[in-house]
């Protein structure tokens, strides 16, 4: 097991006890790091995309409250909650946090058709390692179900085993190219799947795990802004519209650098853990 550094750590510490809502989202794994000669920070978002008006009625905003800021992505998968990357949790009371549903210009004060939810519960996967990103899956619950309408409604979850094909769609309000400003607008880009064997080649076997899925090309990706939203898949096998979630923006090198794709939460392998949670509390 890797051990964060010490400057890892006091960064750590500054940050949670700050709440800055420049949190560093998709934190590299310390060893990734050391391998590839990274430095401590990288800036992330969403590259080669576009601004997307309907079609992910499921994405939202987490933002914190007091400051009134958007610093991670979420997908409503029941009307009662929402899923999302730990490390967008981390260091967080419920009562600090604040969902919005139903928006595409983060900037505007209000949009029509816009659902603003308190949190109410903050449930991080309990094995979540934030020196391997590791298990990066956390559940907000909101106090006031989501009504369902045409901008804000659940989107189905991926099932453990299933397997999909083509291209995933990523979104976000992340900044769009490096070092930019992020996105009022919400932001999506189709990425190509990229196997196990061919991320682990890009980031070191020991650094990629079963629990993740890689998805990304150069000059498309997500990242900074984008942590813990939706990755969307096409299931082999179509039921319905085949659309799934099927990831969360997890962590990666860089802005869609050649040769080292966005490593995502694989939602298959925590549908166990994420239905335990949501109906024990229902």
């Amino acid at each position: 097991m890797w051990k964060l550094s010490l400057l890892v750590v006091l960064l750590q510490a500054l940050n949670v006890a700050s709440k800055s809502p420049n949190r560093t989202p998709r934190i590299l794994p310390e060893a990734v790091m050391e391998e590839l000669g990274l430095s401590e920070n990288e800036d992330y978002r969403i590259v080669g995309g576009e601004p997307i008006f309907e079609g992910l009625s499921f994405q939202v905003s987490i933002q914190e409250k007091r400051r009134g800021n958007h610093f991670c992505g979420g997908s409503i998968i029941h009307q009662d909650f929402v899923l999302t990357a730990a490390h967008c949790c981390e260091g967080f009371h419920a009562d600090e946090l604040e969902i919005v549903a139903g928006r595409i210009n983060i900037q505007k004060a209000h949009e029509e058709g816009e659902q603003r939810r308190d949190v109410t519960e903050v449930i991080i996967h309990e094995d979540w390692d934030s020196s391997t990103v590791k298990n990066d899956i956390c559940l907000l619950r909101v106090g006031k179900g989501f009504i369902k309408t045409s901008s804000v409604e659940p989107i189905a979850l991926a099932s453990e085993n299933e397997e999909f094909q083509g291209t995933a769609k990523v979104s976000g309000w992340g900044t769009t190219k490096f070092g930019g400003a992020a996105s009022d607008v919400l932001q999506a880009v189709d990425v190509p799947f990229v196997s196990l064997k061919g991320c682990q080649e890009s980031y070191g076997e020991d650094n990629i795990f079963d629990t993740m899925l890689c998805a990304g090309a150069t000059g498309k990706d997500s990242c900074q802004g984008d942590s813990g939203g939706p990755l969307v898949c096409r299931s082999k096998i179509t039921y319905g519209s085949g659309t799934k979630l099927c990831g969360l923006v997890s962590w990666g090198k860089g802005c869609a650098k050649k040769g080292f794709p966005g490593v995502y939460t694989k939602l298959g392998r925590y549908r166990y853990w994420i239905h335990t949670h949501v109906f024990s509390r229902c």
